[in-house]
């Protein structure tokens, strides 16, 4: 009985990954055929399979997966569009339902999928999620609010209630950047004028991550927070921009205009002596 289940087991697993492989030739295939001529129409028994693969959640992650790979190898004839196959396969609507699962991790994932897909027809439900007490579906839906709002939507950051940690910020920080999309200084205000320290913090990382000039000595002010990690932080971005004198906009910034007013050997105990 034993061997018999572990020779079932192999054969399925074999089964299923040639069903994969043959699927994923098709995806690239039919992605191929829409660079060359994207008003040709999509052959029925392609469409027929694919639609079988995504009926089930591992099957329909596994598409957006390729669909992902795909966007990312290539340059698209039209951005910020989703791709047409995934309205075809109805992928858009599978994954809007997905956005109400139960299952915390079929959410987080329809809506990274969403996000990296180009789905912007599920940004209003997914903009709940941005303070959602599950930090996965809020880390995923905060990033997709960023790529489909871009520097709009962090004035709703400002009234987060939860911690943002330092990779996340830096995930937000670079989605604004591959956005290319001009500085909203309302938003920006909004973030620096937060109770959360967190997303203050996010504020001045994108203060130093856009070179915004008229904020450096808000930076410098906040090396005196009451919140030892965020003075640390202001510390850490004072020594990236060697920033010390108030800045004066007549002034050229450079190196030589400004010098800290401790040594770097007093920064590191200054740190040091906070964690003790």
């Amino acid at each position: 009985m034993f061997y018999a289940l572990a020779l079932y087991s192999v054969f399925y697993r074999k089964r299923k990954e040639k069903i994969r492989l043959v699927n994923k030739k098709i995806i690239f295939r039919i992605m191929g055929q829409y660079f060359n001529n994207s008003d040709t129409p999509l052959r029925n028994s392609y469409v027929k399979r694919l639609k079988a693969q995504v009926s089930n959640s591992e099957g329909l992650w596994y598409v957006c997966q390729q669909l992902i790979k795909v966007k990312s190898i290539v340059v698209l004839p039209e951005k910020d569009i989703p791709l047409p196959i995934v309205s075809i396969l109805g992928i858009d609507n599978l994954l809007e339902n997905k956005l109400s699962s139960r299952n915390l991790h079929h959410r987080a994932l329809a809506i990274q999928y969403s996000y990296e897909l180009e789905i912007t027809a599920n940004y209003k439900k997914i903009h709940e999620f941005i303070n959602s007490s599950n930090i996965f579906v809020r880390r995923e839906a905060q990033l997709a609010m960023v790529v489909f709002m871009n520097w709009e939507i962090l004035s709703f950051f400002a009234k987060l209630t939860y911690p943002i940690s330092l990779w996340q910020q830096i995930r937000i920080i670079e989605k604004l950047k591959s956005s290319k999309k001009p500085i909203v200084t309302e938003s920006l205000k909004s973030l620096l004028n937060s109770k959360n320290t967190d997303i203050l913090e996010l504020g001045m990382r994108l203060v130093v991550a856009f070179n915004v000039e008229r904020e450096f000595n808000m930076i410098k002010s906040h090396t005196q927070h009451h919140n030892t990690k965020l003075a640390n932080a202001a510390f850490d971005m004072l020594v990236q921009l060697n920033i010390s004198k108030p800045y004066n906009k007549e002034q050229s910034f450079s190196k030589q205009t400004f010098e800290l007013p401790f040594s770097y050997v007093d920064y590191r105990n200054h740190k040091k002596n906070d964690k003790l």
